[in-house]
C-alpha cells in the first residue's frame, strides 16, 4: 500500500503531515504553532477554529462512513488492515508511528431481558423517583429569593413548619459555540 502526503490548508492555517511525525507531541505543536500565529496577528483567531472546528468535523464524519450498501464500513476496513499488517494479529505500528491494535471497545448487558421481578420493580422505582426529582427541581427554578413553608418530613410525616426554601444557585459559563455551515 502506497503512503502519501496529507494536507490541509484553510485560509492561513496550513498543515501537512509530511512535515511532522504523527504523534502526541506533534498534534500539540500544530496547536501551539497556530495559536502562536494568531497571537502574532499572522492568523484570526476565529479562522483559526474555524479550520481545526472543520478537520474535528470531517474525522468524525470520516469515521462512520460506510459504502452506498451499507456494508463496507471504514472500522472493517480499519481492522482488516490491522490484521493483515500485524504480526500478532493484534496490532500493528505505521511507518509514521502511529499504533493501531484490534480491541473490544464496548460491552452492553440488557438487563430488562433477564425475567427478575426485583430489578424490574427497582427499575421502575428509579423512573418515579427520577420524575419526581424532575417534577421538584422545576418547582425549585420558580423560587425567586426564598419562601417559608410547612412541610411534612418525608420519613416521618410529621409536620416541619417554618423551613426556609432558597433559589438554587445558578452558575454559568461563557465561552463560543461554533457551527459550520449547513448543507
Amino acid at each position: 500500500m502506497s503512503t502519501s502526503k496529507l494536507n490541509f490548508e484553510l485560509d492561513k492555517v496550513k498543515i501537512s503531515s509530511k512535515a511532522l511525525a504523527i504523534s502526541d507531541s506533534s498534534a500539540k505543536a500544530i496547536a501551539e504553532k497556530v495559536f502562536n500565529d494568531v497571537l502574532d496577528g499572522k492568523i484570526s483567531a476565529v479562522t483559526a477554529m474555524e479550520a481545526f472546528t472543520l478537520m474535528s468535523k470531517a474525522g468524525a464524519e470520516f469515521k462512520d462512513l460506510t459504502d452506498e450498501t451499507g456494508n463496507i464500513s471504514l472500522n472493517s476496513l480499519i481492522c482488516e488492515e490491522i490484521t493483515l499488517n500485524a504480526e500478532d494479529k493484534k496490532g500493528y505500528i505505521t511507518p509514521k508511528g502511529t499504533k493501531f491494535s484490534l480491541a473490544e471497545t464496548g460491552t452492553k448487558y440488557d438487563y430488562s431481558s433477564c425475567g427478575d421481578p426485583l430489578y424490574d420493580n427497582l427499575i421502575a422505582k428509579k423512573k418515579v423517583i427520577d420524575e419526581e426529582v424532575k417534577s421538584r427541581e422545576t418547582f425549585l427554578k420558580t423560587i425567586k429569593d426564598f419562601m417559608i413553608v410547612s412541610i411534612p418530613d418525608p420519613e416521618t410525616g410529621e409536620l416541619q413548619e417554618n423551613i426556609t426554601i432558597t433559589a438554587p444557585i445558578k452558575t454559568s459559563n461563557s465561552s463560543y459555540k461554533v457551527a459550520l455551515l449547513k448543507g
